[in-house]
């Protein structure tokens, strides 16, 4: 959660930032569906003769299998299907105004406007994103004109072509969408078991085991094999996040773990390929074996400590490493039994089409913004090319790809749209080259459709490691799919690396001064919302102790302390891109931030200990709703723009603590469990004090105001 090793700002931050591998995961299950996504369109259109059609076709279904809904085999159907009429729409539309000036500017205007409104919002509509006005672009380029009506069929069969592709595996993976989630889930866990302090390597699994719940609480109906079925992956996925959270705390503890963790890795890798395959059932015997090792050399060190306290601390690690062979064994076992110990399944919230566009259709909401940033920018560009002719650039032929790239790089937020255009011009440079070779060496159409279905599986796989990779192999994509309808040399591979440069300055240009939409406003909000996430997740745990109840929920809290706190990581990310912008920062900002996901880790790696034993030491429930009332008073003091209350002496609020386990420790009962506890406990107290000194900073600085 901490902060980059570069510091933001720098030119190698900026350089990690374009090249280095992000927090996904390959997508082999998006490749997948890429590849046969691709194959039908083209090679039907090369063996028809229509190869216009067929590119129309494989663009259409590019864009929708791009497309990831949440849930089950209905939820992927019904996304695709409604795809089908908007792409059939929309490529007709492209037909009719093809060729013309104003039309094409006005029709693209409105699919503009109409696409931001459409990603400002949380209506399921979303998944579409701007995928329609990248078909609308590419078809009112396209030369020659195929007859309206023809556009429209060809958009619409790629998009079934996707929807039936997705119902496919039914027949001998009933229940696919939901194991592949939690599959992915298991194998993220053994990542991070192999860097337990990699901030990428917390956020690809909590990621993943977030995705994996909620495609698991999507797919409520069915039949009772997969209610069975479903109420395995729900317990598995559950005891994952546990592992997840006990890797983190062995991590941060500094004791020599890795053999432990290294068997966490291969056996949560293991149960991440069971929970699929369903064939040999990993063995944990060496798991175990490692942990009760690691155990014992804990306890050997801390016995020879004279100091009780000292004696707590060193005794600590040997709980999460505990916990660890607890967690995946139990994941383990939950796939196999027929009712796994698990708190119930939540029911999945009603998510609305028509209000959350009502809501982004506002004129002053983000989605309007970006929605007017698309329009202006696409409607003026058509209408641009369309009135230069090829004067410049060859605007006929490459117009489109200027106004393709800069709808590309539009993002709702200024920090994403500086980040994507120098990404995309990156990129594009590099498919450029590639896409140049192969059209050269390849030549025969069919060669180079199987070129172009190879690489749009590649960049499928790869789409969310890193949005340059992903351009570099997108661009020889769309160039090879379009040399498929009308052959091009290599030269022309040059011509779109200077359309696309144009398209990102457009972009980089229209992100500064066009309605932008700045992240730094909303990042004291972020961290906010994350204080109160922590507070929230520490107040739960002591409801929870005082009422005598299960801390087997404290996991949720914990992981949307987690969430919010990696969200906040996110704006923070977008805020530094908009500081290079200006060339200036907010250090009293950064240093707020990194405060905030100190104390994430502080709670990390207490686990589900502080609720438990809280109650029993004295001192410590005073000390622990002092906390939550200093966490409540930074989180107000943030989103107020004003400095905390003064030091409330939370550090003092122990003694009493450390005073009675002293006593416990000379009369000859030992509470070692207690003592760690109160050790971690002193851990969060100095973090939540580090982090209203740094509210108070923040609130001193000229830009807070």
């Amino acid at each position: 959660m901490s902060t980059a090793a570069a510091r933001p700002g720098s030119a190698t931050w900026m350089a990690l930032r374009l090249t280095a591998p992000g927090t996904g995961r390959p997508n082999a299950r998006g490749a997948a569906r890429m590849l046969l996504a691709l194959i039908g369109p083209l090679m039907v259109g090369l063996a028809i003769g229509q190869p216009v059609l067929g590119m129309i076709a494989a663009l259409a279904a590019f864009f929708t299998a791009l497309i990831e809904p949440v849930g089950g085999y209905r939820a992927h159907v019904r996304a695709y299907l409604v795809m089908a009429p908007v792409n059939a729409a929309i490529a007709a539309l492209a037909s009719l105004v093809a060729g013309t000036v104003w039309q094409a500017g006005v029709a693209g205007l409105a699919v503009g406007v109409a696409s931001g409104i459409i990603i400002g919002s949380t209506s399921r509509l979303a998944l579409a994103g701007p995928f329609p006005l990248f078909l609308f672009v590419v078809v009112q380029g396209t030369a020659p004109q195929p007859a309206i009506w023809a556009a429209a069929a060809a958009a619409a069969t790629g998009a079934l072509w996707v929807a039936l592709g997705s119902i496919l595996p039914i027949a001998f993976a009933p229940f696919a969408p939901a194991e592949v989630h939690v599959a992915d889930g298991w194998k993220a866990v053994a990542l991070l078991a192999r860097e337990p302090r990699s901030d990428r390597r917390h956020a690809m699994a909590l990621a993943a085991l977030e995705t994996a719940r909620l495609n698991i609480v999507a797919i409520s109906r069915g039949s009772p094999r997969w209610q069975r079925r479903r109420q395995q992956l729900w317990a598995s996925t559950l005891e994952a996040e546990g592992a997840m959270m006990a890797i983190i705390a062995l991590g941060r503890s500094g004791v020599p773990a890795d053999a432990l963790l290294a068997e966490a890795g291969r056996v949560a890798h293991a149960v991440g390929s069971f929970a699929f395959w369903h064939r040999t059932v990993p063995d944990v015997a060496g798991l175990e074996d490692a942990a009760d090792h690691l155990v014992r050399q804990v306890q050997a060190t801390a016995d020879a400590l004279p100091d009780p306290r000292e004696c707590a601390i060193a005794l600590a690690p040997s709980r999460p490493a505990r916990r660890l062979a607890l967690r995946i064994t139990a994941g383990l076992d939950a796939l196999t039994e027929d009712h796994p110990p698990a708190p119930p399944i939540p029911d999945r919230a009603a998510q609305p089409v028509l209000a959350p566009l009502r809501a982004s259709a506002r004129w002053n909401s983000p989605g309007m913004r970006h929605g007017l940033r698309l329009g202006i920018a696409a409607g003026g560009l058509m209408a641009i090319i369309g009135a230069g002719g090829g004067d410049f650039l060859d605007l006929t032929t490459h117009g489109p790809w200027v106004t393709i790239t800069l709808v590309d790089v539009l993002a709702p937020a200024l920090g994403a749209s500086l980040m994507r255009s120098t990404q995309r011009a990156l990129g594009t440079a590099i498919g450029a080259l590639l896409a140049a070779f192969l059209i050269w060496v390849l030549g025969d159409p069919w060669l180079v459709a199987w070129a172009a279905i190879l690489l749009g599986t590649a960049a499928a796989l790869v789409r969310y490691i890193n949005y340059t990779w992903v351009m570099a192999l997108f661009t020889p994509l769309v160039l090879l799919i379009a040399s498929t309808a009308a052959p091009m040399g290599p030269g022309i591979a040059g011509q779109r690396v200077v359309a696309t440069l144009v398209g990102c300055g457009l972009g980089f240009l229209l992100s500064i001064i066009l309605l932008p939409t700045r992240q730094a406003a909303a990042l004291p909000g972020a961290l906010a919302d994350a204080v109160d996430a922590m507070a929230d997740g520490i107040a739960a745990g002591q409801a929870t102790a005082v009422a005598g109840g299960s801390t087997l929920a404290l996991a949720q809290t914990q992981r949307d302390a987690m969430r919010a706190a990696e969200h906040a990581l996110e704006v923070f990310e977008g805020v530094t891109v908009e500081s290079l912008a200006r060339r200036d920062a907010d250090p009293a900002l950064a240093e707020l931030q990194s405060c905030t996901f100190a104390l994430v880790e502080r709670m990390a790696v207490m686990g589900t200990r502080m609720p438990e034993r809280a109650r029993l030491v004295p001192g410590t429930g005073d000390a622990v709703s002092a906390v939550i009332d200093v966490l409540r008073d930074v989180s107000g003091a943030i989103r107020g723009h004003r400095a905390p209350a003064p030091d409330p002496g939370l550090a003092g609020m122990l003694d009493a603590a450390w005073t009675d386990l002293g006593e416990a420790e000379q009369a000859g009962h030992p509470d070692h469990e207690a003592e760690g506890m109160v050790d971690g406990l002193a851990g969060i107290i100095d973090a939540t004090e580090r982090l209203r000194a740094a509210a108070s900073a923040w609130a001193r600085e000229p830009t807070a105001a």
